[in-house]
């Protein structure tokens, strides 16, 4: 598969991590119930199943926000809130899942210091019906349409998924940060391979899969696995309150909000005095050719000590995404709507933004028929420009 390289420049964003949905968004779980009563789930009913996540994580944030934003075109959406888990979820669209095998799991959400009653709002039972669509990072759509979704976790041996269709993309930042905590006195991770190889105990506090194996990647680069960290005494481990609490050395892909799968850097930056790393040139353009991910440079401030720009990598974008039998009207009027609606993205949790030039894009993952209609017909893909649909923020500086 050929590579390419990816570039964008974005400017600062506000912290903003309400943990319910906002009010000006209409709650889909209880708008699906009025008047489709005796009706099934599906196109041919218009109440299409949107596969999600919980309503704090970010692809069921965004699914309610499609709900919302659809529902005037006279499309009832049902989100599936229990339908996540990385490339798992393209997997389930294109697989068509029936939503009434899965499980509600709000108790899960407890650990997040989130009390139970409010957890089974945040997380309430799949809606039943087979999943129609869904919301994804664009990366694990790419990888599953074109048949390397182990990069993503998913088989190494699975098949391309060439019917995928992405109906738009909206960006967001989502960046690999390395860090150590100033007390281990550590500046590069060289120095960290140096005090493994000597038997020192580190402390690695990593994402463990959750976006991609970069995690791995960047240990590797400096010679360093899991299995040689724990060797010594030493200790890799994902996410938790604890490991928030005792770590040396972060590596992570996050961004700025209360996500349980990205929440690290908001917290960790405002309870530990960190210094961040920066990741030799090799070694991003690895990442970027390996993972697809995008070259990023953070601003000076973007959290606590970050006292200056941060050259890095990461992915950018969630995507609404379904397969080749979505309807036509319901692709054109979907992209119409998230359009029409865009101040349901900026007073969103998640720092996303809709782009124009970026909306149909999500690396070489063709656009659905009446998605494609509509933006044409706004001029957001013109003769000029739609040779670059395969490029992801193309040529962008």
């Amino acid at each position: 598969m050929t590579r390419r390289r990816l570039s964008i420049v974005f400017a600062p964003f506000v912290f903003l991590a309400p943990i319910l949905i906002a009010p000006a968004i209409a709650s889909p779980a209880n708008a699906q119930n009025t008047g489709y009563a005796t009706q099934s789930p599906g196109y041919a009913s218009r109440m299409p199943v949107c596969a999600g996540a919980t309503k704090i994580n970010p692809w069921g944030a965004l699914c309610d926000i499609v709900a919302t934003a659809v529902a005037p075109y006279g499309w009832n959406v049902k989100v599936c809130y229990n339908c996540a888990g990385g490339i798992k979820e393209v997997i389930d669209v294109e697989t068509k899942l029936d939503t009434s095998t899965v499980t509600a799991n709000p108790a899960s959400l407890v650990s997040d210091g989130i009390p139970l009653s409010i957890a089974e709002l945040i997380d309430p039972p799949p809606p039943g019906g087979p999943v129609d669509f869904g919301v994804a990072a664009p990366n694990f759509i790419w990888w599953a349409y074109a048949g390397t979704q182990a990069l993503g976790g998913g088989s190494a041996t699975a098949a391309p998924y060439t019917d995928l269709r992405l109906v738009a993309t909206i960006v967001k930042p989502l960046y690999l940060v390395v860090a150590a905590t100033q007390a281990s006195g550590y500046t590069d991770l060289s120095q960290v391979a140096s005090a493994v190889a000597a038997g020192k105990a580190v402390h690695v506090l990593w994402d463990n899969g959750i976006t991609s194996d970069a995690a791995q990647a960047v240990l590797a680069y400096y010679g360093l696995t899991k299995a040689s960290i724990t060797a010594v005494g030493g200790a890799v481990t994902g996410n938790s309150t604890k490991a928030q609490a005792d770590f040396d050395v972060i590596i992570y892909t996050a961004d700025l909000s209360e996500a349980p799968e990205f929440n690290v850097l908001y917290i960790v930056t405002q309870t530990t005095p960190l210094t961040f790393i920066p990741l030799p040139a090799a070694l991003l353009t690895q990442l970027e050719q390996t993972y697809d991910m995008v070259p990023f440079t953070a601003p000076i401030g973007f959290v606590k000590w970050m006292w200056q720009p941060y050259v890095t990598v990461g992915f950018n974008g969630d995507s609404v995404f379904g397969r080749s039998d979505m309807p036509d009207q319901f692709a054109y009027d979907l992209a119409k709507a998230i359009d029409e609606r865009k101040d349901l993205l900026e007073t969103a949790y998640e720092h996303w933004a809709y782009d124009p030039s970026q909306v149909w894009k999500a690396y070489g993952v063709p656009l659905a028929r009446g998605a494609e209609r509509y933006y044409r017909e706004k001029g957001y893909i013109t003769f000029d420009n739609d040779f670059d649909q395969d490029h992801f923020f193309w040529d962008r500086h």
